[in-house]
């Protein structure tokens, strides 16, 4: 690959006139790893995103960056050989980054990234008490896009979409761990997203529903409110000629 024996050539040239903390010879390092996590060559991508940072640790700098989003990529990296533990550790000190020095426009996909993985790790672990966290962090970066979009353009279909769906996802982790209060403000705004985004005689619209309806029943809340969507629900299923099982 003449790709990978050029930034090889140039690291070992960089390594022999330049000092260890010199910042150009992290360029080719990171290029290289670059190279190598594209090409699905993970094993190979690792030595060199490690590479980067212990350069950058020369200088005790861990706050740079340039070893922030090494970290980033080795997370990735073991993530995708399935190494979830050590994937874990560089993932949520990138998040922890992220969050403290307020970087989540300028990286936004990187950290949406991050927080997709994490909440994918934490929910196949069932550690309901570890995504909860990590799903607030992206309803509140969609809902900072889209308050962002709102003054300027419409925001996108598909964002609210996702919005909605994270929305729903943090909801249902506060109800599966007894949190029904918590939840049901959550259910309210699904339901208030999905009436406008797929209309009143929708079955997603219905879904909505019942998933409100679920959670204001188990808290007991106002008799009148809980047969108004039962009622509500109903309709949209006889509309949409779908089988009643609610009675």
């Amino acid at each position: 690959n003449s790709a990978e024996n050029l930034f090889l050539e140039t690291i070992e040239i960089y390594h022999k006139i330049l000092n260890q903390d010199d910042i150009r010879i992290l360029d080719p390092k990171f290029e290289l790893a670059e190279l190598y996590f594209n090409n699905k060559e993970y094993d190979k991508a690792i030595p060199f995103y490690n590479s980067v940072r212990i350069n950058v640790n020369i200088k005790n700098n861990q706050d740079s960056i340039i070893y922030q989003l090494a970290g980033y990529k080795l997370g990735i990296t073991y993530n995708q050989l399935k190494d979830y533990d050590k994937a874990e550790v560089y993932l949520i000190t990138f998040r922890n980054y992220i969050k403290t020095n307020d970087l989540s426009t300028k990286y936004y996909i990187e950290y949406k990234d991050v927080l997709g993985k994490l909440s994918a790790l934490y929910h196949k672990r069932n550690d309901f008490a570890k995504a909860i966290p990590i799903v607030t962090d992206l309803v509140e970066l969609y809902e900072m896009f889209i308050q962002d979009w709102e003054l300027y353009y419409q925001p996108s279909e598909k964002k609210i979409k996702h919005y909605a769906f994270y929305l729903n996802f943090l909801a249902l982790d506060y109800k599966l761990i007894g949190e029904n209060k918590k939840a049901e403000p959550l259910y309210e705004k699904v339901k208030d997203i999905t009436l406008k985004e797929y209309g009143s005689n929708s079955m997603e619209y219905a879904d909505a529903l019942y998933d409100l309806y679920s959670v204001k029943s188990s808290l007991r809340k106002d008799e009148k409110d809980i047969k108004t969507l039962l009622e509500e629900i109903k309709r949209i299923y006889e509309v949409n000629n779908v089988d009643n099982e609610l009675d």
